[in-house]
C-alpha cells in the first residue's frame, strides 16, 4: 500500500507539484493555531509514511539550518508584541505575542516540509517545465517563457552541483585545508565547458491529478467565506 502511494505521488506532474504548493501556503495561512496544529501533524505522518526516514532526516536537517531565523521570530513576537501579559510582574512576553509566534513559525516548518515532499524529489528540468506550463497565459503578453524555463534549469542544476561541492569541500577540510585550496585552485584554472542549448518538455497534467489542489483550494475558500 506504502509502495503504491509512493507511485501515485511520483506520478503527479511538476505543475500540480508547484500550484498545490502555493494553495497550501494560502490555507496555512489562513488556518488558526488548533488547526494549523493538526494540519502540520498530519502531514509530518503521511510524509513520513510515503516518504521515508532518510526523507524526514533531510527535513530536519533543512530545519535545523533555520535555527536563527526561528531565534528571530522567537525574540521578535515574544519580546516585541504587545498584549495580555503571561506573567503578572511582566508586560512581555505576552499571550498574543506567543500566539502569532507560534503560528508563524508552524506555517515556516509545514512549507518546507511540503517543499521536500512535493518539489524537491522534481528534476531541475521538470521543476522548470512546471514553471512554464503555470506561465503559459503570460506567453500571451509577450513573455517568452521558455527561455525562462532554460535559464531556470540551468540555475537549479548549478545549485545542486554547487550543494554537493560545499558538502565534499566541508569533508575534504576536516583533514587539512592545503588539499581543498589546491583542489580549488585547479578547478578555477581549468575553463568551463561552454553549456549546450537544452530544450524543455512541457506535459500537459492529467485531470484526475487536479483533485488535490482543487480540493486544498475548496477548503481556502471556505476558510475565507466563513
Amino acid at each position: 500500500m506504502r509502495a503504491g502511494a509512493r507511485r501515485a505521488l511520483t506520478q503527479v506532474s511538476a505543475p500540480v507539484r508547484l500550484l498545490t504548493l502555493l494553495v497550501l501556503a494560502v490555507l496555512l495561512m489562513l488556518a488558526d493555531l488548533p488547526a494549523l496544529a493538526g494540519m502540520t501533524i498530519v502531514l509530518v505522518l503521511v510524509f513520513a509514511l510515503e516518504c521515508g526516514q532518510q526523507a524526514v532526516v533531510h527535513w530536519l536537517r533543512a530545519l535545523q539550518q533555520l535555527k536563527w531565523l526561528f531565534i528571530a521570530l522567537g525574540v521578535l513576537y515574544l519580546g516585541f508584541t504587545p498584549g495580555e501579559p503571561m506573567f503578572a510582574n511582566l508586560d512581555r512576553p505576552s499571550w498574543q505575542g506567543v500566539s502569532e509566534g507560534g503560528h508563524r513559525t508552524l506555517v515556516l516548518i509545514t512549507l518546507l516540509l511540503a517543499v521536500h515532499w512535493l518539489v524537491r524529489p522534481l528534476p531541475a528540468e521538470k521543476l522548470a517545465a512546471g514553471f512554464v506550463w503555470l506561465a503559459t497565459p503570460l506567453s500571451a503578453l509577450g513573455l517568452r517563457t521558455e527561455r525562462f524555463a532554460v535559464r531556470l534549469a540551468l540555475t537549479l542544476q548549478q545549485v545542486a552541483e554547487l550543494q554537493t561541492r560545499v558538502s565534499e569541500l566541508r569533508i575534504a577540510a576536516r583533514r587539512g585545508w592545503v588539499d581543498v585550496a589546491s583542489s580549488l585552485v585547479q578547478e578555477i584554472e581549468s575553463a568551463a565547458a561552454p553549456v549546450e542549448r537544452q530544450w524543455i518538455e512541457v506535459a500537459t497534467p492529467r485531470v484526475l491529478e487536479w483533485t488535490l489542489p482543487v480540493a486544498l483550494g475548496g477548503v481556502a475558500v471556505g476558510m475565507i467565506l466563513l
